[in-house]
């Protein structure tokens, strides 16, 4: 809000209207569990699978909650609320429950361990990036923005 950055990555739509995104592109959201969950072999999964496994969820104040809240019906009361993917796949790491992920936002690091399950219904989210308004740096912003392009799209 302060535009203390030269750019900005963030799930789209981006929380503060008076910047404008520029589209990096969407992605499918797919269940995470641990490698090693009775559920991890499976096809593909919906609510009904997962009523006993306990949900890892983002807090309400993230795009991607709002999203799964809106368009998600029968899944489980949240057992873990975190603020961060990151901490969310952590957590699912452990063996935890699950949560819901992206191949894109998946760190590298945590990935091992993980399954990325396909979901019955089919969710796709929206990445962009912001560049602050009036900097120095604006040309080499939108340069590295174009390298985030690349690496989303080699991601998918």
């Amino acid at each position: 809000m302060h535009q203390r950055f030269d750019v900005c990555v963030s799930a789209l739509p981006f929380p503060v209207e008076k910047l404008t995104p520029h589209p990096l592109g969407a992605t499918t959201l797919r269940i995470a569990l641990a490698h090693d969950h009775p559920l991890a072999s499976r096809a593909s999964l919906g609510p009904k699978d997962l009523c006993d496994v306990p949900y890892v969820a983002l807090d309400d104040s993230t795009v991607l909650r709002r999203l799964i809240d809106q368009q998600v019906t029968g899944l489980p009361i949240p057992t873990y609320e975190v603020s961060v993917g990151n901490a969310a796949y952590r957590l699912v790491r452990q063996g935890l429950g699950f949560t819901f992920a992206d191949t894109v936002s998946m760190d590298p690091e945590l990935a091992n361990g993980i399954v990325l399950i396909p979901w019955e219904q089919q969710l796709t989210i929206e990445f962009g990036y912001v560049v602050a308004q009036q900097t120095a740096t604006d040309r080499y912003a939108h340069a590295f923005g174009e390298i985030l392009k690349q690496q989303f799209m080699e991601k998918l």
